[in-house]
C-alpha cells in the first residue's frame, strides 16, 4: 500500500509541484545577482541554498499567491515555513521529474516515458556564525543499466566541508561537482554532458574559491570519483574566473584537464550572463571547445558546443525562453537543438516547465526528432 500510494503521490509531483532555483537561471542575473555565492552555501552555485536564497526565492522568482505580503513569504521559507531550526541545521529535500513524449513527429514510433531526475535529500551543519559548515546529500541513482533498465540506488550525490574566511577566500573538500562553466538545470545539454560535468559526475577533490565585489575565482584540484573503478577515475584541474562588466552583466571564463587511463582532454568555455530588456529577463550562454586524446591510439577529436537561452519574463513567477545547442564532433555531422519552453514558479518550493525539443543531425545521415518534456521539481 506504501508503495503504491508512494507511486501516486509522485506522479502528482510531476503535474502539480515541483523547485528551488538550485541552477544558472538567465533571470538571476537581472535582479542584480551576478555571483551564485549570494545564495548557495556552494560558491559555485548548485546544491542547497542558504536562508538569504530561499527568501529571494520566495519574494522575487515565485508569483504571487494568497494574500500573504513578501516579507512573510520571506519568513515562512524555511524547511518548516517559520519554525526555526536554530543556527545549526539546515535540511532540504528535492524531487525533479520529467515526462517526456519522444518522437513526436514518428507516430508509429511515438512513447510516453516518466523519468525520475532528481530524488535528494540535504544536509547542512553550520557552526562559527557559518564559516564553518558542511554539506551532505544522498539521492537515487537512476540512471539506465547496461540491460537497459532503470534501477535506483542510492548514492551520495555530495559530501563537502567548507571554510569561509573573512577576506573572500573559501575552501571547501570533498566529493561534489566540477567547477566548469554554466551550471544549468538541463542535465542533456551539450554543454553539461559532453564536457563531463552532468548530474552524476561529481568529484572527489578540494576547490579553492575567492571572490570580491565586482569579479571571483576558483581553482578545483580533482582527485577522480572514489566511488567508481580506478581505471575509470576523472582526474585533473579545472579554473574558473568571472567578471561585472556592467550593471546586470557578468562574463566569465573555464579551462579543465581531465584523465584516466582511456582518454585525456583539455576544454575551455566563456560564458556570460546578463539582463535584457527588462527586470526578471535575461540572457545566458556558453562557448566552448573540447579536445580529446585516445590514450591507446593517440587520436585527437575536437569539439566546439554552444548553448544559448534567452528568458523573458511575461509577469512574476510566468517566463518564456529558447533554448539553443550545437555540438560538432565528427567532420561532417553536426548536431543542433532548438527547445522553446514556458516556465512557471506559481509559489515558493515549486517549479514547472514545459518544453518542446527539436534536435537534427546535419550530415549524410540527417535525422530529426521532436520531443515534449514537462518537468516538475518539488523541494523542501
Amino acid at each position: 500500500m506504501l508503495k503504491y500510494n508512494f507511486a501516486k503521490f509522485s506522479l502528482f509531483c510531476v503535474f502539480a509541484v515541483a523547485s528551488k532555483n538550485s541552477w544558472a537561471y538567465a533571470h538571476f542575473i537581472s535582479y542584480g545577482y551576478s555571483s551564485c555565492l549570494t545564495c548557495h552555501y556552494n560558491a559555485a552555485g548548485n546544491g542547497p541554498l542558504t536562508d538569504y536564497g530561499r527568501a529571494l526565492y520566495a519574494t522575487a522568482i515565485s508569483a504571487k499567491y494568497g494574500s500573504l505580503s513578501d516579507e512573510e513569504r520571506g519568513e515562512a521559507s524555511g524547511f518548516l515555513g517559520e519554525t526555526s531550526l536554530g543556527s545549526h541545521i539546515r535540511p532540504s529535500i528535492d524531487f525533479r521529474g520529467v515526462l517526456v513524449q519522444s518522437n513526436l513527429n514518428q507516430s508509429s514510433s511515438r512513447q510516453t516515458t516518466f523519468i525520475p531526475m532528481q530524488s535528494d535529500a540535504n544536509l547542512v551543519l553550520s557552526f562559527l556564525e557559518g564559516k564553518l559548515f558542511g554539506s551532505f546529500t544522498a539521492g537515487a541513482d537512476s540512471r539506465v543499466n547496461a540491460e537497459g533498465k532503470r534501477k535506483p540506488s542510492f548514492i551520495s550525490r555530495e559530501h563537502y566541508l567548507a571554510y569561509r574566511m573573512e577576506n573572500g577566500l573559501s575552501v571547501y573538500t570533498g566529493h561534489m561537482d566540477v567547477l566548469y562553466g554554466l551550471r544549468i538545470p538541463e542535465h542533456v545539454a551539450f554543454s553539461r554532458a559532453q564536457t563531463l560535468m552532468a548530474e552524476n559526475d561529481q568529484n572527489h577533490g578540494a576547490f579553492l574559491h575567492y571572490a570580491k565585489e565586482k569579479w571571483e575565482a576558483g581553482l578545483h584540484a580533482l582527485a577522480g570519483n572514489l566511488y567508481e573503478d580506478a581505471d575509470t577515475r576523472i582526474k585533473g584541474l579545472s579554473t574558473q574566473v568571472e567578471f561585472d562588466t556592467w550593471k546586470h552583466g557578468r562574463i566569465g571564463t573555464s579551462v579543465a584537464y581531465l584523465k584516466n587511463n582511456y582518454r585525456s582532454r583539455v576544454q575551455g568555455s566563456v560564458h556570460l550572463k546578463s539582463q535584457i530588456l527588462k527586470e526578471g529577463s535575461g540572457l545566458i550562454g556558453e562557448l566552448g571547445w573540447i579536445q580529446e586524446t585516445n590514450a591507446a591510439t593517440s587520436a585527437k577529436t575536437q569539439s566546439p558546443y554552444l548553448f544559448l537561452q534567452p528568458n523573458m519574463r511575461i509577469t512574476r513567477g510566468l517566463h518564456v525562453f529558447v533554448n539553443a545547442e550545437y555540438f560538432h564532433r565528427l567532420k561532417s555531422v553536426h548536431q543542433f537543438k532548438a527547445s522553446p519552453g514556458l516556465q512557471y514558479f506559481p509559489m515558493q518550493r515549486v517549479e514547472l516547465r514545459w518544453d518542446i525539443v527539436s534536435a537534427w543531425n546535419s550530415g549524410a545521415n540527417s535525422t530529426l526528432s521532436l520531443s515534449s518534456l514537462l518537468h516538475a521539481h518539488l523541494s523542501f
